[in-house]
């Protein structure tokens, strides 16, 4: 009770008109149907985040029916039933946003987890069937109804204190080393994130949320998603930038093409901002993966020639111009062309493969165009 009346009041105190704590027992589905209705009739679902989750690291012999029931219960079955109960009701009113906190562990197995990976696993593929389900409901003007999951690595939170404890002491170390060795297999960065380093996110997209391109990836948004709009390159990315450091918010713009960019460099660059007007990684090719900026000029973006070596030199050539301060990361590599895929990490290309669509699928597609 503590616990969510501070919650209440943090909501309340960052400028929420009202809130409202409801009690329910996420593991009968009985007591989650009551709950939601009650949260029904006392306001439209407009945003349900599945948060919820418990862990018991236990290999499969030493597991039990009660350990694989719990798990299952809270961090898979709860999720389908607020979900099943939620999104009739936003696609009736064309708008809804329904955001499952999986894990990296629904995208990857770790040993002495089954019912966690399991359910994770189960999350993320539940995730993409709603995504799909529901994507037609709603229009542009409504907003839409979108479903995705969340993936984060290793956040340092309570439920995982126990289990870097206890690698600290199997590896006769403090915990600063139970937190290296819990995370160096699955994280390169060789450390946790905190929950604060999980910042604003927005999906700049093109072409727009509502085109059925969007019906097969899970993507993790944050909620914030707009549309690219039409113009050259320097124009598009001008808008999302303007947008964000006209409300006084920092910005790292980045694209989707860069593997190697991973949350320690965008902390590192996150971090630079602090002392710099600007960040930027570039690549081996000419152009840049990262671009940070604490201020907007649209010079910055203005007739640069875009997919030309130049780009990154051209680009800090404008902010020296301008007298502001860059950070420069170490040169990366990004994907453009296809001698470029040796770039992709080999633990992706299993991905890949199994992602890949089928004719059956696409079955208007030119089956040599869906193996490229």
């Amino acid at each position: 009770p503590e616990q969510a009346a501070a919650a209440v009041a943090e909501i309340k105190a960052a400028g929420a008109p009202d809130a409202k704590f409801f009690e329910g027992d996420l593991r009968d589905a009985d007591k989650i149907a009551s709950m939601m209705k009650a949260v029904a009739a006392w306001a439209p679902i407009d945003i349900l985040v599945n948060n919820a989750g418990i862990q018991k690291t236990v290999t499969l012999a030493e597991a039990d029916a009660k350990t694989w029931d719990a798990v299952i219960a809270i961090n898979l079955s709860a999720c389908f039933h607020t979900s099943r109960l939620a999104l009739p009701a936003m696609a009736a009113r064309g708008y809804g946003r329904v955001i499952n906190i999986a894990s990296v562990h629904g995208l990857v197995a770790s040993v002495a987890k089954a019912p966690y990976v399991s359910a994770k696993f189960g999350l993320v593929g539940m995730t993409k069937v709603a995504a799909l389900e529901y994507a037609d409901a709603g229009s542009r003007e409504t907003g839409g109804v979108t479903v995705n999951a969340i993936c984060p690595g290793w956040v340092e939170t309570p439920l995982i204190e126990p289990q870097i404890m206890a690698m600290a002491r199997k590896v006769g170390g403090d915990r600063a080393a139970g937190v290296k060795a819990l995370v160096a297999e699955k994280q390169p960065s060789g450390r946790t994130a905190d929950p604060a380093d999980i910042g604003a996110v927005e999906l700049c997209a093109s072409p727009s949320m509502h085109d059925p391109a969007w019906r097969r990836p899970t993507l993790s948004p944050e909620l914030q998603w707009s549309d690219q709009g039409e113009g050259e390159l320097g124009e598009r990315m001008a808008r999302a930038a303007k947008r964000w450091l006209d409300a006084g918010q920092p910005l790292l713009l980045i694209g989707t093409d860069c593997p190697e960019l991973d949350c320690q460099m965008l902390q590192t660059a996150a971090q630079s901002l602090s002392n710099h007007d600007a960040a930027i990684a570039p690549t081996a090719d000419g152009g840049y993966a990262l671009l940070g900026l604490n201020r907007f000029d649209a010079t910055v973006f203005d007739n640069i020639r875009w997919s030309t070596d130049t780009v990154a030199r051209e680009t800090l050539s404008r902010l020296e111009t301008l007298g502001w301060t860059a950070h420069r990361l170490p040169s990366l590599h990004d994907i453009d062309e296809a001698a470029d895929l040796k770039w992709i990490p080999e633990a992706w290309r299993d991905d890949i493969e199994q992602e890949r669509p089928t004719p059956d699928q696409h079955p208007h597609a030119d089956p040599r165009e869906l193996a490229q």
